[in-house]
Order: C-alpha cells, then sequence, then structure tokens
C-alpha cells in the first residue's frame, strides 16, 4: 500500500478537487462499489448547501474529511440520469478531523491510496 499521487494529494489539499474516489470490489455482482474522500474544509457553509448535502457529509461538517464507502445497483446506474442517497447501499462512513487521521483510517481499512483519482475518472455516481 502506496499513498496518494502527488497529484491527487495536490488536488485534495490546494486543487479544486472536492471529492476524490476509487471504484472497489462489490459485495455482489449485481452492484458497483465506491470509496470517496470528500475534504470537508473545501465544500461550501452555506445553509442552503447543509440542507442539501448527503447525511454523511452533515455528519462529518466538524471534521476535515469525510470518508464514504457504499454500493448502487448496476440496474439503478443504466436507468437514471442521477443517483441520490435513496439509491446507496451498504453505505458506510468515517471522519478524520487531521491528514493523519486520514491516512490512519484507510490504512486500517487497507485501502490503497494510491488509487485515488478525481471522480470523474472514475465514472463515480455522485
Amino acid at each position: 500500500m502506496s499513498e496518494f499521487s502527488p497529484s491527487v494529494w495536490n488536488g485534495i489539499k490546494h486543487g479544486s478537487y472536492l471529492v476524490v474516489a476509487q471504484e472497489v470490489g462489490p459485495s455482489s455482482i449485481n452492484f458497483r462499489r465506491w470509496i470517496a474522500i470528500y475534504p470537508i474544509f473545501k465544500l461550501p457553509k452555506d445553509p442552503m448547501f447543509v440542507a442539501t448535502a448527503f447525511s454523511f457529509l452533515k455528519s462529518s461538517l466538524e471534521h476535515k474529511y469525510c470518508i464514504v464507502d457504499f454500493e448502487v445497483d448496476k440496474k439503478v446506474l443504466e436507468v437514471s440520469d442521477g443517483v441520490n442517497e435513496n439509491d446507496l447501499i451498504n453505505v458506510n462512513h468515517w471522519s478524520a478531523s487531521s491528514d493523519e487521521d486520514l491516512f490512519r483510517q484507510l490504512k486500517s481499512m487497507g485501502i490503497d491510496m494510491a488509487l485515488f483519482v478525481p471522480d470523474w475518472k472514475c465514472e463515480f455516481p455522485l
């Protein structure tokens, strides 16, 4: 397991990345699964955003990062123009208050940080 690629880490810390993700093995052949990292410190703090944010983001607003692991049924992805929170399956999330907490949590989950990419490079549905 290695660290984030320099370009992804720079995008998280100093660039425009509001989410990075990687697709991982699903629990069923009928699902697709992603793990994503949201740098909470970059997200808008205005009440309108907070009111419409996914619940996993709302619960992490007092932290620096939110890690979310979820699956989506392939049928939903095929027929839907977009995915909403009700479409997510097997959702788990963790908050991290520092870079070190983020690294520690990802390592404890056995996640290869080098495989994170900008959301648009892995068909991230959210």
